[in-house]
C-alpha cells in the first residue's frame, strides 16, 4: 500500500478510450470521498447508479440526457431549452415524438409529431379555451363512447353528452335543477 498525503498530479495527457488506456490506468475498483470534476466525456461501460440527484446544467446549448446507442440511433432525449423543458424519443432520418413542458403559461404541455394517446381518463380543466386542431377520436370499451361537456356545475346544468353505442349515436343533456334531459337518436 502507497499512502499520499499530499496533491498527486500526472502529466501525461493520454485520452482513454478504454478501461486499459490513459494516463492514469487503475485494475480494481476506485474509491473517491470527496467531489469530483471531469472535464471531457465521461463513458461508463456498466450500470451507472446515483442515490441521489443528476443535475445536467445548461451552458445555453440545450444540453441532454440522451438514452440510446449513440446520437445516430434511436432513442430517448430528456433536454431543457430556451425555457421549456423537452422529452423526445427520437429516431433519426425519420423523426422525433416530442413532449414539451411550459413551467409558465399556467404550466402547458405541447405534444407534437404524433399525436398524443390516453389509456385512462382524460381530464381538461381550466378557464381558458382549448383548442383542436386535426381530427378528435374518442374510443369506447366496445360498448359505447361518450363525449361529456360539462359547465362546471352538473347539479344546475347537467351535462351535454355525445354517446355512441351499438344501438346508435345520440346527442342529450342531462338533467340539472335548470334544465331537463333531452336526446336526439341519430341511426
Amino acid at each position: 500500500n502507497t499512502f499520499t498525503r499530499g496533491k498527486v498530479s500526472i502529466s501525461d495527457s493520454t485520452a482513454s478510450t478504454s478501461t486499459s488506456t490513459g494516463a492514469l490506468v487503475v485494475s480494481g475498483g476506485v474509491g473517491i470521498g470527496g467531489a469530483q470534476y471531469v472535464g471531457g466525456n465521461l463513458t461508463v461501460s456498466g450500470t451507472g447508479t446515483i442515490s441521489s440527484n443528476l443535475s445536467v446544467t445548461d451552458n445555453g446549448t440545450g444540453k441532454q440526457i440522451r438514452i440510446g446507442n449513440d446520437t445516430t440511433t434511436e432513442g430517448l432525449s430528456i433536454r431543457a431549452f430556451a425555457g421549456y423543458a423537452y422529452i423526445e424519443a427520437v429516431n433519426p432520418g425519420v423523426g422525433y415524438n416530442q413532449l414539451r413542458l411550459n413551467p409558465g403559461n399556467g404550466g402547458s404541455v405541447t405534444v407534437g409529431n404524433g399525436g398524443l394517446t390516453v389509456g385512462g381518463n382524460l381530464t381538461v380543466s381550466g378557464t381558458g379555451t382549448s383548442s383542436f386542431a386535426g381530427l378528435v377520436n374518442i374510443i369506447g370499451n366496445g360498448s359505447g363512447s361518450t363525449l361529456r361537456l360539462d359547465t362546471g356545475d352538473q347539479a344546475t346544468y347537467g351535462y351535454l353528452n355525445v354517446q355512441h353505442y351499438t344501438n346508435g349515436a345520440f346527442i342529450g343533456t342531462t338533467a340539472g335543477t335548470n334544465t331537463a334531459a333531452n336526446v336526439l337518436r341519430l341511426g
